[in-house]
């Protein structure tokens, strides 16, 4: 019994000290996902080369097969914005070889690989003040005509397009796109003559999420 008594103080005080315990019926846990961007810019099937005849007198050039560069865009971000850039050779450098009234009619301009023409001669071509044969040498430009894919069932829809400084601007949705740009067998007026001569003329096509 005095065993008993001694120990009452203390239970006592246990409770005075300890805090109240309130059972719950339920308890949450959030998960998190961190989603990052995304972009998966891919070359497709093309046709990157080409052989050039010509018409009795020289004035003439058809292209067999045509040209075509194709690409596919993934893209997980609305308003993701994408740019269109071509660029050439010359003698001074890389310049930019693509021109246009807006992103629907634009030119590509290429150059000799061997007989690299001034850089002078490309913004012949690619300035609004006009071409001249003799101005151009080595350097000819064809029409670019492209086609923009959304994928429905991917969510994309049609891009917003603009031309600005020599490349073209898209701005797309979230989604799958796949853009082609088929090249005119024939050269646009005023860049093709006896001033361009024999070997091989190239560009390049860039499709990237970097402004030029």
């Amino acid at each position: 019994m005095k065993k008993i008594l001694k120990s009452l103080p203390a239970a006592l005080a246990l409770m005075l000290v300890s805090p109240a315990f309130a059972a719950t019926d339920s308890a949450q846990s959030e998960l998190t996902i961190t989603v990052p961007e995304f972009i998966n810019i891919t070359k497709e099937s093309s046709v990157e080369t080409s052989t050039a005849s010509f018409d009795d007198n020289y004035q003439t050039i058809t292209l067999s097969p045509a040209l075509n560069a194709n690409f596919k865009v993934i893209n997980n971000l609305p308003d993701r914005v994408v740019y269109l850039d071509g660029s050439v050779q010359t003698s001074g450098g890389s310049a930019k070889a693509l021109y246009g009234e807006d992103a629907d009619k634009m030119n590509l301009v290429f150059t000799n690989t061997t007989r690299l023409p001034d850089e002078a001669a490309v913004q012949n071509i690619t300035s609004a003040s006009g071409t001249a044969y003799a101005n151009n040498p080595n350097a000819i430009a064809f029409a670019i005509t492209p086609t923009i894919t959304p994928d429905s069932s991917s969510g994309a829809t049609e891009p917003t397009k603009a031309f600005e400084s020599n490349h073209a601007k898209y701005t797309i949705s979230n989604g799958i796109f796949d853009m082609g740009y088929a090249i005119a067998v024939n050269a646009v007026a005023n860049t093709f003559s006896t001033h361009d001569t024999n070997g091989t003329y190239k560009a390049t096509l860039t499709l990237t999420t970097t402004e030029p």
